[in-house]
């Protein structure tokens, strides 16, 4: 299976309370940028928040400037087309070209176009064996 690009996510740091991703998610969309995926964590008093976005780029612009402590990082994405083989084999793929996994959340528009990002210790060897499937 052909691998996907690698892809520029936004890390962002939220106070966990009442409208705090909502101020995120209306300063991108009065941006003009659409969400992908959202992937958050807000257990704590501050969490983080993983977003792919139409425009990565421009999306960090726009939190920084609204005061959002942000960052964009690299993940890669793998295509699953509904298989249910997928995911494990890249999985065990990932394993023995040692890229050890960070953090995995999935997308489904459709059953038959999910999706998979995984942020990983090294995204260059994930994207090689993402391409190898």
């Amino acid at each position: 299976m052909a691998g996907e690009p690698l892809v520029r996510l936004l890390s962002v740091a939220l106070m966990n309370e009442p409208g705090a991703f909502a101020h995120v998610a209306t300063a991108l969309q009065e941006a003009g940028l659409s969400f992908e995926a959202v992937m958050g964590d807000t257990r704590a008093e501050v969490g983080v928040t993983r977003l792919s976005v139409s425009d990565p780029e421009k999306g960090y612009e726009v939190l920084e400037e609204a005061g959002h402590p942000v960052q964009v990082i690299e993940g890669v994405k793998l295509a699953t087309g509904g298989d249910p083989g997928t995911f494990g084999e890249a999985l065990q793929a990932l394993g023995r070209a040692n890229v050890n996994i960070e953090m995995v959340f999935g997308v489904a528009p459709t059953p038959s176009e999910g999706e998979v990002i995984f942020l990983v210790d090294d995204p260059e060897t994930a994207k090689k064996v993402i391409d190898g499937l």
